[in-house]
């Protein structure tokens, strides 16, 4: 069984695990938090039943894995880094709900590769990225008669276009990847080709260092695509690729520091909040700003008066 009864078990239940032969199967997950250990067997009688695999968390990080990299919601990415080498483990919850709470029972027992950081220990920072991936040109035909592209962080994949036609693409799919890790620098998109019965294999790709994009504010440019490291057949000009992202890199202090914001905001009019609405037009920035409002509102019981004020206000204004 591997689980002691003096061990804490943090959470158990069913989850989906894919395999190298690209199938998923069900699997009865135990989180062990003593021995940060996430054990999985065949079925839920564990007395009777051996484990048919262990993770050993103390050597894995947890990654959010976007719907579209499988075409299935709900998936958690475990990864472990070799000498020279990085493996995934492949998990998927039936709901949204559930893979929230796998997620936050984890991540805990996680190696945390966190670099120093200036930011004080009470404060936090919120990273999230925002990639749209538009079009090509020049993908060879020959090579990648179909082309889609795969985006990693780091050098960890977590989402997927689906494949259009060479030699100009058009994908134009937006992914959004809310909480990156601290250790994440950089971000790369490779474009592939969608083989029919061969293997799909890498035409190119570009690397993007978070650094380099400006906080809080939309970049739209073409990169050319580098054959290095890919192990693409062709060492000449493979095309070009257009995208366009929105880096937030956002810290936010301890919750009593915003008490006296809480109060502004909830007073009657909603003035603040109607003054916030018109600095904040872009729509990352509403999108962000409504959803903080909603939280907030919400803590006071006072989330029905946000709607309806703010859906006349939205009225009004499209009049």
């Amino acid at each position: 069984m591997l689980v002691n009864r003096h061990d804490v078990i943090c959470k158990q239940g069913f989850l989906q695990k894919h395999s190298k032969k690209n199938k998923w199967k069900r699997f009865f997950f135990v989180l062990n938090g003593t021995e940060q250990h996430l054990l999985y067997y065949d079925n839920d009688n564990l007395k009777r039943t051996k484990p048919k695999g262990l993770i050993d968390l103390q050597y894995c990080q947890l990654y959010q894995m976007h719907e579209s990299f499988f075409d299935k919601p709900n998936c958690l990415q475990l990864v472990t880094r070799g000498l020279s080498s990085v493996e995934s483990n492949y998990l998927c919850a039936d709901t949204a709900e559930e893979a929230q709470h796998w997620s936050h029972m984890i991540k805990p027992l996680c190696y945390q590769a966190i670099p120093h950081s200036p930011v004080p220990s009470r404060v936090k920072e919120l990273r999230s990225l925002h990639v749209n991936i538009l079009d090509a040109k020049r993908i060879p035909g020959k090579l990648a008669p179909q082309s889609y592209c795969v985006i990693s962080l780091n050098d960890v994949k977590v989402c997927r276009t689906r494949p259009q036609h060479s030699p100009d693409p058009v994908w134009e799919e937006e992914f959004y990847l809310d909480e990156v890790p601290a250790e994440i620098t950089t971000f790369s998109v490779t474009v592939f080709s969608r083989g029919k019965r061969a293997k799909d294999t890498a035409i190119g790709h570009v690397t993007v260092k978070l650094r380099s994009l400006r906080p809080s504010e939309q970049v739209e440019d073409w990169y050319l695509l580098s054959t290095q490291g890919t192990g693409a057949p062709s060492k000449g000009d493979v095309g070009s690729v257009r995208i366009r992202t929105y880096f937030q890199n956002d810290v936010v202090m301890p919750l009593e520091e915003y008490n006296g914001l809480q109060e502004l905001l909830v007073q009657d009019g909603l003035e603040t909040v109607f003054a916030l609405a018109e600095v904040c037009k872009h729509q990352h920035e509403s999108n962000t700003l409504a959803g903080a409002l909603l939280n907030i509102f919400r803590s006071t019981g006072k989330e029905a008066l946000l709607m309806t004020t703010l859906n006349a206000y939205q009225i009004a204004q499209e009049g």
